[in-house]
């Protein structure tokens, strides 16, 4: 998994975070990971486990496969 996936992942976390119209606090609460966390991957600092992308994916009403680009799956 290179940097562009963790940059793909990371926009896409920021970007559905604020059309939900969330802060990263209120994200970090609600998947029970620290605010730091998140800001660390929305600037693809570090790539989230599958357990904290499927609470993302819940908190944020989307699916899970709109994290990663099409041609990866």
């Amino acid at each position: 998994m290179g940097p562009q996936l963790k940059q793909y992942i990371g926009s896409q976390v920021a970007l559905a975070r604020r059309r939900a119209k969330l802060t990263q606090e209120q994200v970090a609460e609600q998947v029970e990971r620290t605010v730091e966390a998140i800001s660390n991957i929305e600037r693809a600092k570090s790539l989230p486990t599958l357990e904290t992308l499927t609470r993302l994916a819940k908190v944020l009403k989307m699916p899970l496969r709109s994290f990663f680009p099409e041609e990866t799956y």
